[in-house]
């Protein structure tokens, strides 16, 4: 995460994989599923489903469902991002 976009912006994981979103820009960012797939399929790493706002560290996500799922940060508008598990 930078100041206010994710990078990158798309990516692709094959199922199975625990995907980790760090954020080292000191200003609180948040991860919000699009939809309630996205949130279903971001099974247990450090929590599940959402991320909550975080200013530093990483948080990980475990997805093993095959899909695309857009996710965005509600603090900053235009914030936005897609994961896609094969």
């Amino acid at each position: 995460m930078g100041a206010s976009s994710f990078s990158p912006g798309t990516r692709t994981v094959t199922g199975g994989t625990t995907v980790t979103w760090q954020n080292q820009s000191g200003v609180g960012h948040n991860v919000t599923w699009d939809n309630a797939a996205g949130r279903n399929a971001a099974l247990a790493g450090d929590g599940t489903g959402d991320i909550p706002e975080f200013s530093s560290g990483s948080h990980t996500r475990l997805f093993n469902a095959a899909g695309t799922y857009g996710f965005h940060c509600t603090i900053h508008a235009g914030m936005n991002a897609t994961l896609t598990v094969q």
